[in-house]
């Protein structure tokens, strides 16, 4: 089973790696990045960074997501950096008042 420690920051650990060049990414990537880690520092904002929240999410996907067929069908899913990175800013933010996630729907395309 996958766990987590509390402070794993996968939005944190992705953009310093694209900071160092260690990763390679866009400018819009990077840019969105640079906005995502302003945020979880940001103390005057009506959300907040939770990664509790973020964390559980990644644990659920690697822990008892499976893919579903092909080469790769009934193993486990084992998620990239980025994958993290985007899990845990769709499901990390929440609002300070109430809990409620930032982002209520999140659309992703990926083209291969």
């Amino acid at each position: 089973m996958v766990k987590y420690p509390i402070a794993y920051n996968p939005i944190i650990e992705y953009y310093n790696k694209m900071e160092s060049g260690k990763i390679v990414e866009g400018f819009k990537v990077k840019r969105i990045y640079k906005k995502l880690v302003d945020n979880i520092y940001e103390q005057n904002s009506p959300f907040e960074y939770r990664p509790e929240r973020a964390n559980h999410a990644l644990e659920f996907v690697e822990n008892y997501c499976k893919h579903s067929k092909g080469k790769w069908g009934g193993k486990s899913i084992e998620l990239e950096l980025w994958h993290k990175g985007l899990i845990a800013s769709a499901f990390g933010f929440v609002s300070k008042s109430d809990g409620t996630r930032k982002l209520a729907h999140y659309l992703f395309y990926y083209i291969n």
